[in-house]
C-alpha cells in the first residue's frame, strides 16, 4: 500500500516507515496521520470468494501432507 507519506502542501516528500511513524508523533513533526476504520477496510481487496479459495487450497495441502505422512512418503524432495 505504500504506507503513510509526509507531504509539503500537495507535494509528497517521502514515505514514513513504521519505525519512523512511532517517533513522528512523539517529536511533534507535523500532524500525526489519522486514518479511519472505514479507510483501512477499504484497502482490503480480498472478498469472500477468494478467501474461500485460499482456505480450500490450504486445507487440500494439509490433507495431502497428512496422507503422505501416513503412507510413509516424503512430503518434499528436500526431506
Amino acid at each position: 500500500m505504500g504506507g503513510f507519506m509526509e507531504y509539503e502542501g500537495n507535494r509528497p516528500i517521502r514515505v514514513l516507515f513504521p519505525h519512523e511513524l512511532e517517533s513522528y508523533s512523539l517529536t511533534g513533526n507535523g500532524d500525526f496521520p489519522r486514518i479511519s476504520k472505514a479507510e483501512i477496510l477499504d484497502k482490503s481487496k480480498g472478498d469472500a470468494i477468494w478467501k474461500g479459495v485460499a482456505i480450500l487450497q490450504t486445507g487440500w495441502f494439509v490433507i495431502q501432507c497428512i496422507a503422505r505422512g501416513v503412507q510413509g512418503l516424503l512430503i518434499s524432495e528436500m526431506s
